[in-house]
């Protein structure tokens, strides 16, 4: 918890290793493993995680064949799952936001209509329409 007191994380100090330092946090933060919540403890909105999954399994075959193709970011060739794992497992915010995130790193053409629901994706979650709409490689040409 160093990061929380402003310290960075020194295995040797804590005399742990950095396994041994993430079993002692998912003991301490046990109830957001609840995967019916959030991480922010709110009730999980299954509408939400849904259409977070759908615009994942939309890219999902251009988002996987750029993480191993692109010359802009390293390759990720199981970053498709992971993203998967984090929206079902973790959190839908967090796997949405991470969603844009990679869509931007590995410059995936997305359609305007695509373009559109991600806009409104985040409108669902609170977010100001730049967080979507910002920088996303918006291709007229794509139909999806």
């Amino acid at each position: 918890m160093a990061g929380a007191t402003q310290e960075r994380f020194d295995p040797k100090r804590e005399g742990a290793g950095i396994r041994d330092w993430l079993e002692q946090l998912a003991d301490v933060a046990g109830a957001c493993r609840d995967t019916t919540y959030r991480i922010s403890g709110e009730p999980a909105d299954e509408g939400l995680r849904d259409a977070v999954l759908a615009e994942l399994d939309g890219v999902g075959p251009a988002l996987t064949q750029a993480v191993v193709t692109s010359l802009y970011a390293a390759p990720l060739p199981d970053l498709v799952p992971a993203l998967r794992r984090v929206v079902t497992d973790v959190d839908h915010d967090l796997g949405f936001r991470l969603l844009l995130r990679t869509l931007r790193a590995y410059f995936v053409d997305v359609s305007e209509a695509r373009n559109q629901r991600l806009v409104t994706l985040g409108e669902r979650f609170g977010y100001h329409e730049l967080i979507v709409d910002g920088d996303l490689n918006v291709s007229p040409d794509l139909v999806d």
